[in-house]
């Protein structure tokens, strides 16, 4: 049931309310009225004393004050009634209204926190992708550079060997039988070999 539509019922039942009081005050004004009317014609010749057309006057006036202060009585119970079911009406519809924007919220904020997720596992896959990438390249660099030392080490000692042999085969040594020679003068030429191959790194 919508706002619109309670309001309507309320304005409906209050115009009811009012009304029927203006039913029973036109009601309580004419009746004394309607009374004498039927009353007169009964007795054309008799004439009430004063006295007691100011005693009935006056007990009118004191029954049509009641039927007044009744009437008052139950306007204002039902304004009050009225104001009861409105006020909880409009209670109910602003705690619809709270219940409805904070699952609203929370949906919003399920979402976000969704999405949060989303682009940290996103971002945590993408670094982790990017350290399998690094760990990948950085692998084959050092197999690339262990293979250019491999190559210069080997270049280094066949030029030492070369030298080495020219050396020696300047002095007529005897290669077999020289074994010791062969050995101290490899040592000679050791820290000349490691520096050379500091050089090219």
């Amino acid at each position: 049931m919508t706002f619109f539509t309670i309001f309507l019922i309320i304005n409906a039942f209050i115009v009811g309310c009012l009304l029927t009081l203006a039913i029973q005050h036109a009601y309580a004004h004419f009746r004394p009225h309607i009374e004498e009317k039927k009353t007169a014609p009964v007795d054309h010749s008799t004439h009430l004393p004063i006295a007691v057309r100011e005693q009935l006057l006056a007990n009118a006036q004191k029954k049509y004050q009641t039927m007044l202060d009744q009437s008052a009585l139950d306007l204002q119970k039902d304004l009050g009634s009225t104001t009861h079911v409105l006020t909880t009406q409009l209670y109910k519809i602003g705690g619809k209204i709270v219940n409805d924007e904070l699952d609203q919220y929370k949906n919003v904020l399920r979402d976000m926190h969704v999405q949060a997720d989303d682009a940290i596992n996103g971002g945590r896959k993408d670094i982790e992708a990017y350290q399998a990438e690094m760990k990948t390249k950085l692998s084959d660099e050092m197999v690339a550079e262990k293979a250019r030392l491999i190559a210069q080490i080997d270049t280094k000692l066949s030029d030492a060997v070369v030298s080495f042999l020219i050396e020696t085969l300047q002095h007529d040594v005897d290669l077999g039988a020289q074994s010791a020679y062969l050995t101290k003068t490899l040592e000679q030429h050791k820290e000349e070999f490691k520096k050379g191959v500091s050089d090219e790194n």
